[in-house]
């Protein structure tokens, strides 16, 4: 629930008026209606008292806005950010691959050696852990996470700018735990795509931004341009020829060989399969 929605749900269980609740907070009547709106936050000076309101923390209560500004932007990039055809994503990828692969002066990735030199020889984009990213996320149960995030020109972590940050840490429903390796590589190649597909190819200023907060983030959230930055990350990795040869027509698929050969996740090597409408059984 929005910040907005909270506060009318938490004046409606009340039983009070927008005027009584705004006498007791020490606002106007009409302050309070844009606070409810959305088309409002609360100033600095005003987040105790909106905070008390609602019981929570205002720490919490800056979390909760902070999500919502990342949010918002993520609503605003989708409706400029132009969609691109799964075949285009492809070719992408795959001109990125060999690029890559040339610079290096050989036919295949060596991982996890060359996850972080990948962003950084194609777009001058380093790769950093910082297990504060995902803790910075939104926080509580059934809320999301942020595990990687891209910071490009202008945008800020801890003072930095082009960089591709990473968690190695994540939470799931049995708690806290460690990263594994496939994931964190495919994570970096994730938020590569957003740079390649969502954010280099726009003019200056197309893609709305908000300062220290990434520009795209991997969160689990299911939308277009997500989807898009996983077919170019999947795509890099299991480039659709080699992986058809490996297969060689078989309709029972040898899932372990395959994902220790492309250095993927079994859930990754499906959402592959899936989009080359691949057939096979494990």
């Amino acid at each position: 629930m929005r910040l907005g929605e909270s506060i009318r749900a938490r004046r409606d269980a009340s039983g009070l008026s927008l005027r009584d609740l705004a006498g007791i907070l020490g606002a106007t009547p009409s302050y309070l209606s844009l606070l409810e709106s959305g088309k409002r936050q609360p100033g600095l000076a005003f987040i105790p008292v909106v905070a008390s309101f609602l019981g929570i923390s205002a720490e919490d209560l800056l979390k909760k806005i902070a999500a919502e500004k990342v949010e918002d932007q993520a609503s605003r990039i989708e409706g400029v950010v132009p969609l691109l055809s799964p075949e285009r994503i492809e070719s992408i990828a795959i001109a990125d691959r060999d690029s890559f692969l040339a610079k290096r002066g050989r036919d295949s990735l060596i991982f996890p050696a060359d996850r972080d030199k990948i962003p950084q020889i194609l777009c001058g984009l380093n790769v950093i852990y910082d297990d504060e990213l995902y803790r910075e996320g939104r926080s509580g149960v059934g809320e999301q996470f942020i595990f990687a995030g891209l910071f490009p020109e202008r945008q800020r972590y801890r003072g930095m700018s082009n960089v591709i940050v990473v968690a190695r840490r994540s939470v799931s429903h049995f708690g806290d735990s460690r990263v594994s390796e496939p994931t964190l590589t495919f994570q970096v190649l994730h938020e590569l795509g957003h740079f390649r597909l969502h954010w280099k190819t726009q003019a200056p200023g197309t893609v709305p931004a908000i300062p220290d907060k990434p520009v795209f983030c991997s969160s689990g959230e299911r939308s277009s341009l997500e989807y898009q930055a996983n077919a170019y990350a999947s795509s890099f990795l299991m480039p659709e020829n080699e992986l058809r040869n490996m297969m060689h027509g078989n309709t029972l698929l040898d899932e372990r060989r395959l994902c220790n050969h492309f250095f993927v996740e079994p859930h990754t090597l499906r959402f592959r399969l899936k989009r080359l409408g691949i057939k096979a059984a494990v």
